[in-house]
């Protein structure tokens, strides 16, 4: 999308620390932090505060890889959800959705599972403009009609103005985060349903599924979130086992199961508020690394650089520059 816009992507990388490779990479994984990261920078560089909305309406269901078909070919649109609710922890996302039924309301809930800082905005409107588009292609029909509405707990922004008669209505403020729509659209038949290819999609994700080991009590979530609280000062290993209640080697092998490893979590989360304190203050570098756990300045110093390519105090004075240049 930077690049349709004229933005050089390597700008992107420079501010994630993410090589093009792991950007392009439609199959490739990188953690719901550093995601969120990229989101907040795709909208620093574009300048526009619409982009989640923007990627949200581009995505095709082709975009969700096989999660995308297993929801193209369900029955009704209530099978669809219900897919959603099983598998939808096996992409990249913050939230975990939940459907309820209130008497002739259906409720799509989105429930927060991980921090998301300064992207949650960003990420709520990316997952709206993602199911409007999606929810569009399977049923055959515009979703911007009456009968449907969004709850969202943040308040109206400008940019929204745009999509009057694009979007459902949004209510803000409200307590919680969700999309309503009439019970009765839970068995409404998707124009695209197909029995045998929905059944061999579902049996690969439930592969997926267990190869990875999701639980309802997600540790992977739990470790993300155990590293984004600022009063835990970004714990090692062991400490970490214990504040989850398991041991360290159960941890490491649970998160290898994930494709991933406990320092590269801590990396991440470290990654992130070096650059948030670097953007954002005008805090001393030493200072930074004591709240980033660093034995020492120079230890942080190699690290950014190995995360970004350039120092902390060339970071910090490149990024100052641009935001007087613009």
């Amino acid at each position: 999308m930077l690049e349709q816009r004229g933005i050089d992507a390597t700008e992107l990388q420079a501010r994630t620390g993410l090589s093009r490779e792991q950007l392009a990479d439609p199959n490739g994984r990188i953690t719901i932090a550093a995601f969120c990261d990229v989101l907040v920078k795709a909208v620093e560089l574009a300048g526009d505060p619409a982009l989640g909305v923007e990627l949200g309406l581009q995505l095709k269901p082709s975009s969700h890889g096989l999660l995308g078909l297993a929801l193209m070919t369900c029955k009704t649109l209530g099978d669809a959800i219900a897919v959603g609710e099983r598998f939808g922890e096996l992409r990249i996302s913050p939230w975990r959705l939940q459907l309820l039924v209130e008497g002739d309301t259906a409720i799509m809930r989105f429930i927060d599972v991980v921090p998301m800082g300064a992207a949650r905005s960003v990420m709520f409107e990316a997952i709206v403009g993602a199911a409007v588009c999606l929810g569009e292609q399977i049923l055959g029909i515009s979703l911007a009609d009456p009968a449907i509405e969004f709850w969202s707990d943040s308040p109206e922004l400008p940019h929204h103005a745009r999509y009057q008669g694009r979007l459902p209505r949004i209510r803000y403020e409200r307590p919680t985060n969700e999309a309503r729509f009439p019970a009765s659209w839970l068995e409404r038949p998707l124009v695209l349903g197909e029995p045998i290819a929905n059944r061999e999609a579902v049996a690969v994700l439930e592969k997926e599924r267990a190869m990875l080991a999701f639980d309802d009590d997600d540790l992977h979530a739990r470790t993300q979130a155990l590293l984004a609280d600022p009063t835990r000062q970004f714990p090692d290993l062991e400490q970490a086992a214990t504040a989850l209640g398991i041991s360290s080697r159960t941890l490491r092998r649970r998160l290898s199961e994930r494709g991933t490893t406990y320092q590269q979590l801590r990396d991440d989360a470290r990654r992130a508020r070096a650059i948030e304190l670097l953007e954002r203050s005008a805090i001393a570098v030493e200072v930074i690394a004591s709240e980033l756990a660093y034995s020492d300045a120079g230890s942080f110093v190699r690290a950014f650089q190995r995360w970004t390519g350039e120092t902390p105090q060339a970071y910090r004075r490149r990024v100052q520059l641009a935001s007087r240049a613009g």
